[in-house]
């Protein structure tokens, strides 16, 4: 019972989240400057490696990139974070790669 309701309280904190996060006013970050899409390319490239071998270190790189992550990424930054706090870095990696579909970003 108390994995189950685990389960359901990650879902429901996790659309909270994102529900947040859409209802902050959209503002121009990091990654919408001129030579930042070559910096985020780097940033999504060197994380999603720490992923692929469960690298703790995964944890370091979405902290301390979250300034260009997070708007780049807009709702999606928080199903990702998610994951990698929770240590869920094969989760995370699917995430990202889809995130990274989405933005046309390749990994």
């Amino acid at each position: 019972m108390i994995a189950a309701l685990d389960r359901s309280l990650s879902k429901v904190l996790a659309q909270l989240n994102a529900a947040l996060v859409e209802s902050l006013p959209e503002r121009p970050g990091p990654a919408t400057q001129a030579g930042d899409a070559k910096k985020l390319q780097e940033v999504l490239a060197r994380l999603a490696a720490l992923l692929r071998v469960s690298d703790g270190e995964a944890i370091k790189v979405l902290s301390s990139e979250e300034a260009l992550l997070r708007p780049a990424l807009g709702p999606d930054f928080v199903a990702l974070e998610k994951a990698v706090n929770d240590f869920d870095f094969d989760s995370a990696l699917e995430r990202l790669k889809s995130s990274a579909n989405q933005h046309n970003v390749a990994l």
